[in-house]
């Protein structure tokens, strides 16, 4: 079960994401501002490509229980891998179903 691991995953990125609105929080000028939010929408991206990296290469192993992981990722985030998600919720129960 991957569960454990894949919400240590999700933990970290969550910290990071943490940061970046502190960091728009904290803002001293507009540009920094702007150029804060820049960087929050890449790491979004990127933390939502990271997921999606995730699960194809552990989508032997992983189990419609460890799918339950993923109520803990951002909306922002989640919204980006939302499409991508479907398909691989699909792929996962299609493995466990064929043994059953």
């Amino acid at each position: 079960m991957l569960y454990t691991e894949l919400k240590e995953l999700i933990r970290q990125k969550n910290e990071e994401y943490k940061a970046h609105n502190d960091a728009i929080n904290n803002a001293a000028s507009e540009n920094e501002l702007q150029e804060l939010r820049i960087r929050k929408y890449q790491f979004t991206k990127q933390y939502a490509q990271d997921m999606h990296d995730y699960i194809w290469e552990h989508l032997t192993e992983l189990t419609p229980k460890d799918c339950t992981a993923f109520d803990l990722i951002p909306y922002s985030v989640w919204s980006s891998l939302s499409s991508r998600y479907a398909l691989i919720v699909e792929q996962i129960k299609a493995l466990h179903t064929k043994g059953e």
